[in-house]
């Protein structure tokens, strides 16, 4: 994934798993477009073999040429396209693993962290998982949430301090 330099992971990490729906409407866009030329070319060909005037003739040529490269440039969109959507859903492969390997510990980290972070509190309150989508960005947010609270605290996720207690005589 190309990250802008002045993006942090987190959101290159959202803007990545929210391209999936554009990804999709591109290909639906491209396949569409692919048998609409191949059927102009077709229908072009049909006319080519029983047009007799030279003139109209050429004309066809130079449109059945012109739909030819568009059809051309549709198939190489549609295979960018195709290999973004592979790239996509190897990348969420990779993300759904890591989630399924560490949610139960990035958890653990957030219900401590929550004592000091009320956003982190309220959104874990919150949350409801509807699709595997979601829970990876939820893991992803926690993740960074609790790396923010570490960075900010040198790197320790501690416990809250028990109130000491005091015995007056």
């Amino acid at each position: 994934m190309k990250q802008n330099p002045k993006e942090s992971e987190a959101d290159a990490l959202a803007r990545f798993l929210n391209s999936k729906p554009e990804i999709d409407a591109r290909i639906e866009f491209y396949k569409n477009n692919d048998a609409s030329y191949a059927k102009l070319i077709d229908s072009i060909d049909v006319l080519l073999k029983s047009e007799k005037d030279e003139y109209k003739q050429a004309k066809l040529e130079i449109e059945r040429h012109d739909y030819s490269l568009k059809l051309f440039y549709t198939k190489n969109q549609l295979e960018d396209w195709s290999m973004r959507l592979a790239n996509y859903h190897y990348h969420f492969s990779v993300l759904k693993q890591e989630c399924d390997d560490n949610y139960d510990k990035i958890m653990e980290d957030a219900n401590i962290v929550k004592e000091s972070n009320l956003r982190l509190a309220n959104e874990l309150l919150k949350y409801v998982f509807t699709d595997e989508k979601t829970k990876v960005e939820f893991y992803l947010y926690v993740k960074q949430e609790v790396a923010n609270h570490k960075k900010a605290n040198k790197g320790k996720v501690a416990l809250p301090k028990e109130p000491k207690l005091t015995v007056a005589n």
